[in-house]
């Protein structure tokens, strides 16, 4: 039998874990089904998504509120000098949201946690929705337009996608629970042309590779 290899973007015991465990208990309360997270303005403006990172890293150390989170997370964004809420319909219109959501992909799996379907869009794709092959397609019964692309960049964002799925099991490799049936739908949703054993036997690399890392750093 294989020893388990254990997979963190930070181990249990690092301060940046620490600070956010208290962070935590409003989440736990049964009745509290979506966490909203406040980011200034400014920091949208500087690129600065730190904040956001920390708190995807610590919540993989929070094992009980992994499901319950994915696609629960929104944001609210806040003017520096009113300290007034911005609206929707403003920062969904400022291209420098779509790319401050883009730049939260670093951390791969985030894109699995964003609540809003705009956002989590952006945060696949903000980067191309300006190019010239991007095509507004709008809705023929007056509803919510799509934006289409040509092969070149359609194979990026599904490259993108592979790789957010992939990540996703790596995260959730500590717990038990198993998010298959979340990568599944975002697959479907994209119509996916990978199957979700593609996404698995990369996990697995992934996590064999992680393990033979440990023992050399043991050695």
């Amino acid at each position: 039998m294989k020893p388990h290899t254990y997979v963190y973007l930070l181990p249990q015991n690092h301060p940046t874990v620490l600070e956010y465990a208290d962070f935590w208990k409003p989440a736990y309360d049964p009745s509290v089904h979506t966490l909203t997270l406040q980011v200034l303005a400014s920091d949208v403006q500087a690129g600065n998504c730190g904040g956001v990172h920390e708190i995807i890293i610590a919540l993989q150390h929070q094992p009980q509120l992994i499901e319950k989170l994915l696609f629960s997370i929104g944001f609210e964004f806040v003017d520096d000098v009113t300290d007034e809420k911005i609206p929707e319909e403003a920062w969904k219109a400022d291209p420098i949201y779509y790319e401050w959501f883009f730049k939260l992909m670093s951390i791969p799996s985030i894109h699995f946690f964003i609540a809003d379907e705009d956002a989590r869009a952006y945060s696949l794709l903000a980067d191309l929705i300006n190019n010239e092959n991007a095509e507004v397609i709008p809705d023929v019964n007056g509803g919510r337009s799509q934006i289409g692309f040509a092969a070149k960049e359609g194979n990026i964002i599904l490259r993108r996608l592979f790789k957010s799925c992939v990540h996703l099991l790596v995260y959730c490799h500590n717990c038990d629970f198993n998010p298959q049936i979340y990568i599944e739908g975002v697959m479907a949703l994209y119509d996916a042309p990978f199957s979700y054993q593609e996404v698995l036997d990369a996990y697995e690399l992934f996590v064999e590779e992680a393990g033979r890392q440990l023992l050399k750093k043991a050695s």
